[in-house]
């Protein structure tokens, strides 16, 4: 399309021009000087587009500036009711109906907002001087920090409100719009203790919990949040299928009936009971590993607080599962006592690859190159 203008006001110099352009392309016009001249006119002399844009602008100006002298006036709202719109037009305007249409259907299970929680406050020798000055969540991978990555995935899934939990170079670790807690006694703690020092957060609602070195695909926390499972545990059914990749000291998964490997890459989301979780168990047994994110229920963080409650009752200082103390505990050791009191609920929900760990320099390159 061609656009024309003129400044001149009585149209003439714009209709001599359409009336002799003799090109297939289509003549705009946009009448706002020679404002007299209507589009049936404009169309009968060979435009095929008239553009009336800033009128709508320029309306808006005036009435706001008319509505706010009223104001300044009367100092009440009440004195201009009949110069505006109802705030149900408003809605309409920038589209809260389809949004609200489109929360029932992309909601997670339950309906109701879902917070998360980051564990990111152990440090990693295996790195050494890349993280000499800063916690490996703010790894840079791809133009983005390992964080920034995680809150754009949450983010995807509309999960807005979200913590991390810092220690090692606390300092370094943030990002916008980031909740943080602080556990100074990191290098004396586990990841379970860390995750306490948000216990606010697990008392609000639905949370995800995951840990603050992995770069995961969005596809695979939306899995987590359909389960209906008070705690929906990530688990890799790739375990067999990749050698040399991965975790060094992997957290592994032995579930009642679900076989680990390929075959598991057209049945993603499907559930099966944890029997057992952790860094202990074989490659032989296991049929699936740990990808590092949780999701609880209301009921779920109710229950894994009341089982951690239990357990610091009766602590006596001695080993926790595969940890030396419930001090030193991890997130599987009390995923695992869960499910050894009997825990209904505690589910794996089977994926197939889509994340990876940076816990080493190895594990870095390779996030670079996917």
């Amino acid at each position: 399309m061609i656009l024309v203008h003129s400044k001149n006001k009585d149209y003439s110099e714009l209709q001599s021009f359409a009336k002799g352009w003799d090109r297939p392309t289509p003549l705009v016009a946009v009448p706002t000087i020679y404002n007299h001249v209507s589009a049936d006119e404009l169309a009968a002399d060979g435009f095929k587009l008239s553009i009336f844009a800033n009128h709508g602008l320029r309306s808006s100006l005036k009435a706001m500036r008319e509505t706010y002298q009223v104001l300044m006036k009367e100092r009440k709202t009440e004195a201009v009711e009949d110069r505006i719109c109802a705030l149900t037009e408003v809605y309409e305007v920038i589209g809260v109906p389809q949004m609200r249409a489109d929360e029932k259907s992309y909601m997670p299970a339950g309906g109701e907002p879902v917070h998360a929680v980051i564990l990111a406050a152990g440090a990693s020798e295996e790195l050494g001087d890349l993280t000499a000055d800063k916690h490996k969540c703010m790894l840079e991978v791809r133009g983005k920090t390992i964080l920034s990555h995680q809150v754009a995935a949450l983010n995807a899934c509309g999960i807005n409100e979200i913590s991390v939990v810092r220690g090692y170079q606390k300092e370094s670790v943030s990002a916008p719009g980031v909740r943080t807690y602080d556990n100074d006694a990191w290098s004396e703690e586990g990841e379970l203790q860390s995750l306490l020092r948000a216990k606010n957060e697990l008392t609000k609602g639905r949370a995800v919990v995951l840990y603050g070195d992995i770069l995961f695909d969005p596809g695979i926390l939306q899995k987590l949040l359909k389960s209906e499972a008070d705690v929906a545990v990530a688990v890799d059914r790739a375990i067999n299928d990749v050698q040399g990749e991965g975790p060094q000291k992997p957290d592994l998964v032995v579930t009642a009936t679900s076989e680990g490997g390929e075959a598991h890459r057209f049945v993603a989301g499907a559930e099966d009971a944890i029997q057992k979780i952790g860094q202990g168990l074989s490659r032989d047994e296991a049929n699936g590993e740990f990808a590092g994110l949780v999701s609880f229920s209301k009921e779920g963080l109710k229950r894994f607080l009341d089982a951690y409650g239990v357990a610091a009752e009766g602590d006596s200082g001695g080993a926790f599962h595969e940890a030396a103390s419930l001090k030193k505990a991890s997130l599987t050791d009390m995923i695992q006592d869960m499910v050894e009191r009997g825990s209904e609920g505690v589910r794996a929900v089977s994926i197939y690859k889509g994340w990876s760990e940076v816990d080493t320099f190895e594990d870095y390159r390779r996030a670079w190159k996917a």
